[in-house]
């Protein structure tokens, strides 16, 4: 299997203090955690649209007639694009946490 970064290489500190590249261990975390940041999320944004009609659906389609030149008519299904309203934020069925919460899930240390 050969990944891209499948393989090792020693940085410049560690070959000049003569310690192998997985002898260095240094700890960045991947984003820096949130201080206020609430526990759980109660609530999401809704990934469907409303249209004039009061319709709920994550897509809305019309169909449309295109005369062809042989005189016969040709239905197309167009995707309609405007006059949606978002449906906004809506509830979680059960609470979840958050992801800038600081807490570890699972620990994975040496054996």
């Amino acid at each position: 299997m050969g990944g891209y970064f499948s393989h090792k290489k020693e940085d410049s500190e560690s070959k000049a203090s003569g310690k192998k590249a997985n002898q260095v261990k240094k700890v960045v975390p991947a984003r820096a955690p949130l201080v206020n940041c609430p526990k759980y999320v109660l609530k999401r944004t809704g990934s469907m649209y409303f249209d004039a009609d009061h319709d709920l659906a994550h897509e809305f389609y019309e169909e449309t007639s295109i005369q062809m030149p042989g005189g016969g008519v040709k239905l197309v299904m167009r995707r309609i694009k405007h006059n949606l309203i978002p449906q906004g934020l809506i509830d979680l069925p059960h609470p979840r946490l958050h992801v800038d919460y600081p807490i570890v899930m699972a620990y994975v240390g040496p054996s």
